[in-house]
């Protein structure tokens, strides 16, 4: 079962509240997914609104830190989808060596205008 180690604005498996969100624009996940894994989802709390979510935010960006190089199919691709609260990522295959880690930074919009 994939995993998260929250990294900002909380350290830990337990995801940062609505309040602590509140705070910030960004959180970062480390999830860390087995072979066998394809989905997992983040709790960032961010409170994002409909018409966020249909514009294509919140912005995520996904780095592979370890593993992810399986030699029958090659590297993962992963894909995202956004709810208010969450992001749930997904991972193209299960196959031997598919497995790793994988920084999530997922960012609301902002602007000084907004």
């Amino acid at each position: 079962m994939p995993s998260a180690q929250y990294l900002y604005p909380v350290a830990g498996t337990v995801p940062p509240t609505s309040v602590q969100s509140a705070a910030v624009n960004m959180i970062n996940a480390a999830v860390n997914f087995a072979d066998a894994d394809t989905t997992f989802t983040v709790t960032h709390n961010l409170g994002m609104s409909t018409a966020d979510i249909a514009s294509g935010f919140p912005t995520i960006i996904l780095d592979q830190l370890t593993g992810g190089v399986s030699t029958t199919t090659g590297p993962p691709i992963y894909t995202v989808t956004s709810t208010p609260n969450t992001t749930t990522i997904t991972k193209s295959t299960a196959a031997t060596l598919s497995g790793g880690t994988v920084l999530a930074a997922i960012a609301r919009p902002h602007s000084i205008f907004r």
